[in-house]
C-alpha cells in the first residue's frame, strides 16, 4: 500500500504545502498525547507512594519499587519522544513559514519515526498501567 508521501512524489509538479500543514497537525496532536502521558505519569507516581505508604508488607512494597522504576524508563521514553516532537513541529513550522512546497525527505523519515513511536508509547502506557493497576489491587493485608 502507497503512503500518502509516495502518492505525492510521483505527482509531476506536487504542492506538498497542504500536506506540510495537514503534518503539523498531527504531530501536535501527537505533542498533546505526549504532554498527557507526562501529566498521567505524576498521577500514577502519587498513585503509588500512596499505596507503599498504605502497604506494611515488605514483598509488595518490593514490587511497587520495581514498578516505579519500570515508570521512570517510561518517562525516559516519553521525554525523547517530546523532544523528537519540538524538533519536527520546529521544521514544519519553518517550512510552512517559509512557503514550502515540497516537503524533504529527512522530515517525511522523522515523520514516519514519530508514528511508531507515538503508537509504541502508547501501548507501553496501557500494558503498564495494566501490571500497576492489578499490583495496586492487591490487598496489603
Amino acid at each position: 500500500m502507497e503512503t500518502r508521501y509516495q502518492k505525492i512524489n510521483k505527482m509531476e509538479t506536487p504542492d506538498q504545502t497542504e500536506l506540510i500543514t495537514e503534518d503539523y497537525s498531527i504531530v501536535n496532536e501527537w505533542a498533546a498525547d505526549n504532554t498527557f502521558f507526562r501529566i498521567e505519569t505524576v498521577f500514577l507516581h502519587h498513585m503509588m507512594d500512596d499505596y507503599i505508604a498504605r502497604c506494611l508488607k515488605p514483598e509488595q512494597v518490593k514490587k511497587v519499587k520495581q514498578v516505579k522504576i519500570d515508570l521512570y524508563q517510561l518517562e525516559a521514553h516519553e521525554l525523547y519522544i517530546g523532544e523528537v516532537l519540538k524538533q519536527q513541529m520546529k521544521n514544519l513550522a519553518e517550512m510552512s513559514k517559509e512557503g514550502a512546497t515540497v516537503i524533504e525527505n529527512d522530515i517525511v523519515a522523522k515523520h514516519l519515526q514519530l508514528k511508531k513511536l507515538i503508537h509504541g508509547i502508547t501501548l507501553e502506557y496501557r500494558a503498564f498501567r495494566q501490571v500497576l493497576y492489578a499490583l495496586l489491587t492487591e490487598k496489603c493485608k
